[in-house]
């Protein structure tokens, strides 16, 4: 479903944003942050997956349902997957600003569509399936992206893997995704 209708789910991926910039990860220079002062920001990929993430999270009967993946987006991600374009290279989605995100024109809606599919589908196996989000590699990664590093050397430290290997293993999880968030065979 909706997740509570269309203005709820943009209260939520907007509070999540809010929350997380003023209070978990807001934004630091990175000369302050190889001072140490913290870890900055979410890169903006990441940020707007975790946000797609929370705003379908809450639903009716005010229960937080975390894990589970919104089936609307599962669907289009597998779409993407079968179609020429496929998903953003994760390399690319790694280097990605703002840019990406914002839908200005409509013949940029499907890139940002893309965009916004990749990073969500990246976000949920980060989070439910790699545990990586939250954890102190995590703040490693944004200390080394936001210091002034190569995001995608970076991400590889992270992760554990090259950006390649971990787009091969995050198609082979979208494809036995399941809506209630478990994963099949």
């Amino acid at each position: 479903g909706g997740g509570g209708g269309g203005l709820f789910a943009l209260l939520y991926h907007e509070a999540f944003h809010a929350y997380v910039g003023a209070f978990v990860y807001p934004p630091l220079g990175p000369s302050e942050v190889r001072a140490g002062k913290g870890t900055g920001e979410l890169p903006r990929w990441l940020n707007e997956g975790l946000a797609q993430i929370f705003e379908t999270a809450v639903v009716e009967g005010g229960e937080l349902r975390i894990g589970h993946a919104d089936e609307a987006r599962l669907g289009r991600v597998r779409e993407l997957l079968k179609g020429k374009g496929g998903l953003v290279p994760v390399a690319d989605l790694l280097r990605s600003g703002r840019d990406e995100f914002l839908v200005a024109h409509s013949d940029q809606k499907a890139a940002a569509d893309r965009a916004y599919l990749t990073s969500w589908a990246a976000a949920h196996y980060l989070t439910f399936d790699r545990r990586a989000v939250g954890a102190k590699e995590l703040d490693a990664y944004l200390v080394a992206v936001n210091g002034g590093g190569d995001a995608v050397a970076a991400f590889a430290a992270w992760v554990g893997q090259e950006p390649a290997a971990f787009e091969k293993e995050l198609r082979e999880y979208v494809a036995k995704l399941r809506p209630d968030g478990t994963v099949g065979k």
